[in-house]
């Protein structure tokens, strides 16, 4: 019921999940949300999770410098969000 609560909670905590894995490097400073640059099997990119202003909604943005790249973020993505029941990912 409290969305930007429990959405302040999971940027939290998907920070310390980004900053704790040695593939993934948090960019400081990031007013947006949390962004994190990520290096998963040889492919590169980044990742933007943030609260949207107005909407009850976490727009992702995934960008990759290598093919294939957005699926494995993707994938680490949506392994730390298992456990966020209140958070709905369409499927692709």
């Amino acid at each position: 019921e409290d969305f930007r609560k429990y959405g302040a909670g999971v940027l939290e905590d998907f920070s310390k999940w980004a900053e704790y894995s040695r593939k993934l490097e948090v960019v400081e400073p990031n007013y947006e949300g949390v962004r994190v640059n990520y290096d998963l099997d040889g492919s590169r990119g980044w990742f933007l999770l943030r609260m949207s202003l107005h909407d009850p909604v976490m727009p992702l943005n995934i960008e990759s410098e290598t093919p294939g790249g957005v699926d494995k973020a993707m994938a680490a993505i949506c392994d730390f969000m298992k456990d966020y029941k209140e958070i709905e990912i369409p499927e692709a």
